[in-house]
């Protein structure tokens, strides 16, 4: 007598080939989206570099008489208002996008109110929920001095 020819898997067959898939797909998927956060991150320190740069070229640009005004438009160590349109414009589409960033600016008088040791920082959100600040320090000169 002849069997009869087997013309599909059978359900273990079916469950053992799935387990398999799953136990290999698994770490795949976990690396490509560690390597989505890791892109994100870097795209967030990027943008937070370049809006203290841009902080920095325009506080520098404006004469020293308007960004310090015997202490005006400071309070404790933070700068104030606005001197910086452009750079509030980037983190401004920094934050429709991302919704976590922050700026601030210091300013502490040295040299008799004659110069300005300055820091730009801005915070944001890292990989975990951590917490990070991108900083960047200088110094803005009165011209006559």
């Amino acid at each position: 007598m002849k069997s009869a020819s087997r013309k599909g898997y059978s359900m273990l067959e079916i469950m053992i080939a799935t387990f398999i898939f799953a136990v290999a797909i698994i770490p795949i998927y976990r690396t490509l989206a560690y390597q989505s956060a890791q892109e994100i991150e870097t795209t967030k320190i990027s943008l937070a570099k370049s809006i203290v740069s841009s902080v920095k070229e325009e506080i520098l640009s404006r004469p020293f008489e308007e960004v310090w005004r015997d202490g005006e438009g400071v309070q404790g160590d933070k700068l104030v208002g606005q001197p910086y349109p452009f750079s509030l414009t980037k983190l401004i589409d920094a934050q429709k996008k991302y919704r976590d960033f922050d700026l601030e600016v210091f300013a502490t008088p040295k040299m008799d109110g004659k110069a300005l040791e300055m820091k730009a920082v801005v915070t944001f959100t890292g990989l975990n929920d951590i917490t990070k600040k991108e900083e960047l320090p200088f110094l803005h000169v009165l011209q006559d001095y």
